[in-house]
């Protein structure tokens, strides 16, 4: 027989029974109700980072989009959604829908300000690997992507070195487009079989529109779901790195300011922004929440640096697996049901009945 999970109270036992509303009280703005009386403490927690874990019909859309309601409706902070699914939908929210018709889309090639870590060069190289990774290109298509891209903001007027011409409105993959073609009517194999590899990237547009404004309001929901997933990848981890690179910009913070969420993490598997958010995102006022049907999907240092994780019924075959990276009883695990789940924060460990959004939608 299993032994029981430990009674665990993540809150003030004196706060027992309050429901979050707008303007609540900073003392309690550390507190997300997910379900019976267990509650997310972001102050007790490591960081503000959280994993959702379930199989389809086991009532992770609802979760996710209760967290992201509570911390609307009860926190400060801003929250960005990645929805790759377009089910996130929440009232109060401003939606980017992206796709061929839409009037707007994500420039990857937007600069990264940091003195440290910014400028054309670094810029160049992280949209090459990020397109690489999508796309499945090789070493060779790379190179001549940092190299071209690297000619393109020059021709702009951006350089590594003068700091000032980082704030030149940047060059986007329209652009880019232009300049391979150019260069495999030159005879370029290379730049032909380039063009070839970003035809449907460059068919949809959506990365050479004006770009969105990541900073429009409180709840911003970027709708991928008329993408293909490899460009939606590509749009995702360009507004992830664009996020990161903006509350590092802004130094550290005590305070919360952004909570990102990713509906399928599953399309970012193997994102390197990922890893630095988790690792570094808490120090600069930044937490993430990732949902995804399979332990697989996250990279084992996303999952070291998530304080948090909330597990729902999996798929019967990786009980095991998870049941051993998650540190919960597989038998445990077997007999959850929809909504029913176990939560671990740290090395404190409680079952709860999760309480939906739409339970709280007229709460």
């Amino acid at each position: 027989m299993a032994k029981p999970l430990p009674k665990t109270i993540l809150k003030p036992q004196s706060d027992r029974g309050k429901v979050l509303q707008p303007n609540t009280p900073s003392r309690s703005r550390s507190l997300v109700h997910l379900g019976d009386e267990v509650y997310w403490d972001l102050n007790k927690a490591a960081n503000p980072h959280m994993v959702i874990m379930g199989t389809s019909g086991s009532g992770k859309t609802q979760t996710l989009k209760a967290i992201v309601w509570e911390l609307y409706r009860g926190f400060p902070s801003r929250s960005i959604v990645l929805d790759f699914h377009g089910d996130q939908e929440l009232p109060g929210e401003i939606c980017y829908p992206i796709h061929m018709a839409s009037a707007y889309g994500i420039n990857p090639l937007v600069i990264n300000l940091d003195p440290e870590g910014g400028g054309s060069k670094l810029q160049a190289i992280s949209v090459a690997a990020t397109l690489r990774r999508a796309l499945i290109m090789g070493t060779n298509q790379e190179g001549l992507l940092i190299l071209m891209i690297g000619e393109l903001y020059e021709q702009f007027g951006i350089t590594q070195e003068n700091r000032q011409t980082w704030t030149i409105p940047p060059p986007d993959l329209g652009d880019l487009e232009i300049a391979i073609i150019h260069r495999a009517q030159g005879g370029c194999k290379d730049a032909q079989a380039l063009q070839i590899k970003l035809a449907a990237t460059f068919q949809y547009e959506v990365f050479s529109r004006p770009q969105i404004d990541l900073s429009a309001g409180k709840l911003i929901r970027v709708d991928l779901s008329k993408l293909p997933p490899e460009l939606g990848a590509i749009a995702a981890e360009a507004i992830l790195k664009q996020v990161m690179d903006a509350h590092r910009l802004a130094g550290e913070s005590p305070e919360l300011k952004t909570f990102v969420f990713v509906d399928e993490a599953k399309e970012l598997k193997g994102s390197k922004t990922l890893d630095r958010i988790t690792a570094d995102g808490r120090k600069y006022g930044l937490g993430i929440v990732l949902a995804t049907q399979r332990e697989t999907h996250i990279s084992p240092d996303v999952l070291a640096n998530t304080a948090t994780k909330i597990l729902l019924p999996v798929d019967v075959a990786d009980i095991r697996k998870v049941a051993s990276r998650f540190r919960f009883d597989a038998g445990r695990i077997a007999n959850l049901g929809t909504f029913q789940a176990l939560v671990r924060t740290g090395g404190t460990a409680v079952a709860c009945t999760i309480k939906p959004f739409f339970g709280r939608i007229n709460s």
